[in-house]
């Protein structure tokens, strides 16, 4: 028996107290105060925004129980992929019982009874779906699942009157990458067994209410368009036009689905996991945003936006090709446009953009930003809020531990001279943060504008820069062909080097147990790895996760053939490998 009155407080127990403390703002904000319909929360990394999300679930449930014009309650979740969706769509499972699905909004015809089935809980049921901006907004591969295509044969058939050669026509329109229409009609007959008698027939109707409009500047309607492709298709043997046209009708109707199973899913709360990744989707002037704001704008839905990094951080040199660090602020105010659309403070999005002005003003002229500091802070705490890691507080859940990285020794900085010199040659930039940051550049720099303009300059016979490239210390071929070690030449991977396969991490399969339940043996007996624990190496530079992965896996190699032998002496000048 499900309990009649559900209690939020039983999830929020479990969350640490500067995470109850969002989710008691965010819900002030959203329902209690009703101030907002959408709010973002831009927690440091690692701090629980996840945690965040189930607390706001569980309050939003608690809120919504008793609202007579709410028949159930449907959590939408937006993430960047299925695998993603899949397992943090568990996470926020504040209900106990199994009611997560995954579908696409083009295929919610197929699982809309499910909405309608869910368990109790409180006085509502209640439903969480997740969905992927690849399968449910964009049109991606346009001729899409063949399960969508099957949905559509299913509809348009039953609608068209389709028989005889005009249904193998349709088939051969809607097969897709199928390569024979035969083999699609069986899938359609698979589906018609399988959901057949199930079928949304709301969202049907409303798909082809949508598929009979015409869209602004066009003189026909995409159902017009099926229809006269289909007849120009009866007789032949292909599509007139072929794939291509065939997969813009597709495109079109696939897309007319999804608007159909917006209004069914009747949302609750939206929320967007990791945003940033998919920005498109807060763009009106887009087809996908459109779509999305249809989820978006569902009468009294709110929106939760999750992120750490709402918004590229700011930078004076780009190493990119872009010339300037403009886009930050543009990306912080789309957000705030975004996020402002919600408010019942119409004003809120340039009152924000006047108090940013004013503040830069105070800087620049040397001003006092105490009082424009205060009031911006409360203008964005109507709309956002940002919790970071404490670095006093005795009950923090982090401790930070600060490493001594090596001395720069002389290579480091020839390598630095070299590589800006070549940089300069080549009309580049090379922030020193770049340096810093990429061991050993020079063989690592094909993401950056000075690397693509070196290539080009040394391809084209520049001698200039193919002496400065001579020049540039770089790892040399005979140590890697002979697995002979490598200096780090770069303070920050021999910190890292010190503190893993220097401390023989290399040897062992798995993390070791905290509280082993035996003695531990073997690699694991080992003092230096007893306190072995997961790394995390963070850097806004592409080039560093390929440099430091390379470098940091040749050396663990390295290590590992030495021990076994794989590698022996062959005269004291020289390894060689067995």
């Amino acid at each position: 028996m499900s309990d009649p009155n559900f209690d939020a407080e039983r999830v929020l127990r479990d969350l640490r107290p500067f995470q109850q403390r969002t989710v008691e703002h965010v819900v002030n904000q959203m329902y209690r105060t009703e101030h907002t319909r959408r709010f973002l929360v831009a927690d440091d990394t690692g701090l629980g925004k996840s945690l965040v999300a189930r607390g706001v679930i569980a309050r939003a449930i608690e809120q919504l129980q008793t609202v007579d014009t709410v028949d159930r309650i449907d959590i939408v979740y937006v993430c960047s992929n299925l695998d993603i969706a899949r397992q943090n769509i568990n996470r926020l499972n504040v209900i106990g019982t199994e009611v997560p699905m995954t579908t696409r909004l083009s295929l919610l015809a197929t699982r809309s009874v499910d909405l309608n089935t869910a368990p109790l809980v409180g006085h509502k049921p209640v439903n969480l779906v997740s969905l992927t901006p690849r399968t449910s907004f964009e049109k991606g591969w346009r001729t899409g699942r063949v399960d969508e295509r099957a949905l559509l044969m299913t509809i348009l058939a039953t609608h068209l009157n389709l028989s005889g050669a005009r249904y193998t026509a349709a088939c051969r329109v809607l097969k897709g990458s199928i390569p024979d229409w035969r083999r699609f009609s069986n899938r359609v007959d698979q589906f018609q067994t399988d959901h057949g008698a199930t079928l949304d027939q709301t969202i049907i109707r409303r798909f082809l209410r949508l598929a009979r409009r015409r869209p602004e500047g066009d003189m026909t309607s995409p159902l017009h368009r099926f229809s006269v492709l289909v007849e120009g298709t009866v007789g032949r043997s292909t599509v007139p036009g072929g794939d291509e046209a065939a997969a813009v009708v597709i495109g079109e109707l696939r897309e007319l689905l999804a608007r159909a199973g917006v209004d069914t899913l009747q949302p609750d709360l939206i929320i967007l996991d990791e945003f940033q990744r998919f920005t498109e989707l807060l763009d009106t002037t887009t087809e996908v945003g459109q779509l999305a704001h249809e989820l978006f704008e569902y009468p009294d839905a709110r929106v939760l936006l999750l992120s750490a990094t709402p918004y590229r951080a700011f930078t004076l040199d780009r190493s990119d090709g872009e010339s300037d660090g403009a886009p930050h602020h543009t990306q912080f105010q789309q957000t705030i446009d975004f996020l402002a659309a919600g408010s019942k403070d119409v004003a809120v999005a340039q009152t924000i953009r006047k108090l940013l002005d004013d503040f830069r003003f105070d800087i620049v002229d040397e001003g006092d930003p105490t009082d424009r500091v205060a009031e911006l802070r409360d203008a964005l705490l109507t709309l956002m809020c940002r919790t970071e890691r404490p670095a006093t507080e005795k009950n923090s859940m982090v401790t930070e531990v600060r490493a001594t990285a090596p001395p720069v020794d002389s290579v480091q900085v020839q390598q630095y001279l070299h590589l800006k010199r070549l940089a300069e040659s080549v009309d580049a930039p090379l922030p020193i943060d770049v340096w810093k940051s990429v061991p050993h550049l020079a063989h690592f720099m094909d993401a950056y504008l000075m690397g693509r303009k070196a290539d080009d300059a040394a391809a084209s016979g520049d001698l200039d820069v193919r002496e400065i490239l001579a020049a540039t210390p770089r790892i040399d071929p005979e140590s890697v062909r002979t697995f002979a070690p490598i200096p780090a030449h770069n303070s920050r991977l021999q910190s890292l080097l010190d503190s893993t396969t220097e401390r023989n991490w290399h040897t062992l399969l798995w993390v070791p147990p905290s509280l082993p339940y035996v003695m531990p043996d073997g690699p694991y007996a080992d003092p230096a790895v007893q306190r072995m624990t997961k790394k995390l190496v963070f850097s806004s530079w592409s080039a560093t996760p390929t440099s430091v992965a390379s470098l940091l896996s040749y050396d663990a190699n390295r290590r590992l053939a030495t021990a076994t032998d794989r590698i022996v002496e062959n005269d004291p000048e020289r390894l060689r490998r067995v």
